[in-house]
């Protein structure tokens, strides 16, 4: 069993702990067992191929990215298709892709 982990790290400049996302892929083999961390990274990344050759699809959904907030760490996202991109839920409150600074519903 795999898990996909999205941890949001808001920064702190007194720290130098940089504003970012971090992506976990943990392995186990029942629920109720003990994580394995088998790949972590703070880059975006759409699919993760396994040693056994599993692949790993992350969710390509926007309500996915709204909840990951892609536009609070937008150097997650530097080099991929979500790169100055956010997610805003429309007045039929749908979630939709717009270009950051034009928010428009």
């Amino acid at each position: 069993m795999y898990e996909l982990w999205i941890i949001k790290n808001y920064g702190n400049k007194t720290l130098k702990i940089k504003r970012e996302s971090t992506f976990i892929i943990t392995e186990c083999k029942k629920i109720s067992d003990e994580r394995k961390i088998i790949f972590e990274t703070t880059k975006y990344f759409s699919k993760y191929k396994t040693e056994s050759g599993v692949e790993l699809l992350f969710p390509n959904d926007n309500r996915t990215y709204y909840d990951c907030e892609i536009w609070n760490f937008p150097n997650s996202y530097k080099n991929t298709k979500l790169e100055n991109i956010q997610i805003v839920i429309n007045e039929d409150l749908k979630y939709i892709k717009v270009p950051i600074g034009n928010s428009k519903k």
